[in-house]
């Protein structure tokens, strides 16, 4: 009987801890890890074959190229984005210059036409002004609303 219970025990305990086991290869992915833990002992026995060795150890490297070189794949996939951001814009902003170019021209054509047409009132002014005055239309048309005024005075009464 106490053998049969310590076989019991053993048997619970040993269940148990073959599933925390398993929990523990499921949650932190061990197996991938191990697999990529033996590709890349693969990789280092085979360039040690080839004769390839690493210039520096990857463990006696400074954190700042670590880090950078980490960075790197980030930092060039990102500066790709921005250069073809900037493109966009440089093509946008050359397009908004044309337009903008286009309406200087069109406001200075339009102020040309202004003038012009402002030029040819003043002359054709100075034209009427030299006729009004030289014909004596000035007089004869005071002399008229003269005659009109007293005709309508007449006519009242």
């Amino acid at each position: 009987t106490l053998t049969s219970i310590w076989q019991q025990i053993r048997t619970k305990v040993e269940a148990s801890a073959k599933k925390e086991f398993e929990e523990i290869l499921v949650e932190r992915d061990v197996v991938a890890g191990l697999n990529e833990l033996e590709r890349l002992v693969g990789e280092a026995k085979s360039r040690k074959e080839r004769g390839v060795e690493i210039k520096e150890p990857p463990h006696t490297l400074p954190p700042e190229r670590l880090y950078l070189a980490h960075l790197a794949p980030y930092l060039q996939r990102t500066e790709l984005e921005l250069e073809g951001e900037l493109k966009r814009l440089q093509s946008e902003n050359e397009e908004l210059v044309d337009s903008i170019q286009a309406q200087r021209e069109e406001t200075e054509q339009l102020v040309s036409t202004l003038e012009s047409f402002i030029a040819d009132l003043e002359r054709a002014n100075e034209v009427m002004s030299k006729e009004v005055e030289g014909n004596g239309i000035k007089k004869e048309t005071a002399d008229v609303e003269q005659e009109m005024q007293a005709a309508g005075k007449e006519a009242k009464l």
